[in-house]
């Protein structure tokens, strides 16, 4: 089991919620992928990770307070559901990384994309708090293609 107990050691008062990322164009690289499948309809996907590299210039990396928001150490997330009607987005976003996709396999290509450069697009969205019931904004990524 993965220990924890440096974080469990820091004070309450030190946990802060991370800030929304601001909508508009962002890159980053790929850094793992794994397999996964839907809490209700247990459709399976494809996860990938990957870190942020920079944003586009006109992506104002700044706050509600207006403090610098650091993308250095910040993870993305993305999925590619895996059904025959969907199949095609994978394979469009393998080509953009570059890849030969011509007489291979997923299997074969998935593990290629790691560690390819890859354009988001990052838009916010509104989500209910369970805890609250308060709705509040978060950040995710709407679309994404490898720089290949």
């Amino acid at each position: 089991m993965p220990n924890f107990s440096h974080l469990l050691r820091k004070p309450v008062s030190d946990a802060k919620k991370p800030p929304v990322l601001p909508e508009g164009t962002y890159y980053g690289q790929i850094t793992k992928h794994d397999l996964g499948e839907s809490a209700q309809k247990k459709t399976p996907f494809l996860q990938w990770s990957g870190t942020y590299t920079h944003a586009e210039d006109s992506v104002d990396l700044r706050d509600e307070a207006g403090e610098p928001i650091v993308l250095e150490g910040k993870r993305f997330q993305f999925s590619h559901y895996l059904t025959e009607d969907s199949l095609y987005r994978l394979r469009e976003f393998l080509e953009s990384c570059g890849l030969e996709t011509e007489g291979r396999s997923f299997e074969e290509l998935i593990p290629q994309a790691i560690g390819k450069s890859v354009m988001l697009e990052i838009i916010q969205a509104p989500i209910e708090d369970k805890q609250t019931g308060e709705t509040r904004m978060i950040h995710r990524v709407n679309n994404i293609v490898g720089q290949g």
